[in-house]
């Protein structure tokens, strides 16, 4: 009966998304490293991401985002990959970055990306930071994909909305914690 009680409490303390880590959650198509990006965890993701061929000591964490380097094993002419995500590890961004490689460079990964996913529901004049043009593809399940060329480089990047905007309300909260810490930590000081 006691090893019954502590199966069941290790059962409720244990993280939900460490049980159910490959799972699909309702309506998720969009995998990455095998993984459902919908309801992609940070710990799930970095499972399979270090799967993949990622060594550990290539991973740098911070607050809201992992960041991992020598991804050339992954996907060929990147620089890095960034996981971003909120405070309960629900995935809100996956963003590729690959090495400026010109038009032929944005136009192998355009045709990567097409391949796997077909034409992008839309495309629209870059920035003026970047040069070119924004592809964006709206896939079924929510997630958004982002081709995005800039002057040093190209951006691919994957955005669950819901998730990020979560993100993003706790990244402003977050600041604003740390601004008011630094403040009353320096307070007496002038």
């Amino acid at each position: 009966m006691k090893y019954v009680i502590l199966i069941l409490t290790g059962l409720l303390l244990f993280p939900q998304w460490a049980i159910s880590e490959n799972k699909a959650c309702d309506g998720a198509t969009t995998q990455m490293f095998g993984v459902y990006l919908k309801c992609a965890t940070r710990y799930a993701l970095r499972k399979a991401i270090q799967a993949a061929g990622v060594n550990k000591n290539d991973i740098s964490q911070y607050e809201f985002q992992d960041r991992y380097k020598r991804t050339r094993k992954l996907v060929d002419k990147t620089r890095y990959l960034d996981v971003f995500f909120t405070n309960d590890g629900l995935v809100s961004q996956v963003k590729y970055n690959f090495y400026t490689l010109g038009r032929k460079g944005m136009k192998d990964v355009f045709d990567m990306v097409s391949y796997k996913y077909g034409k992008p529901t839309s495309t629209k004049k870059a920035s003026e930071v970047n040069s070119g043009k924004d592809y964006i593809w709206k896939l079924k399940d929510g997630i958004i994909i982002l081709l995005s060329e800039y002057s040093d480089g190209i951006n691919l990047t994957y955005t669950n909305p819901k998730a990020y905007k979560v993100m993003e309300r706790e990244k402003l909260a977050f600041e604003k914690k740390v601004k008011k810490e630094r403040y009353e930590s320096q307070r007496n000081n002038f």
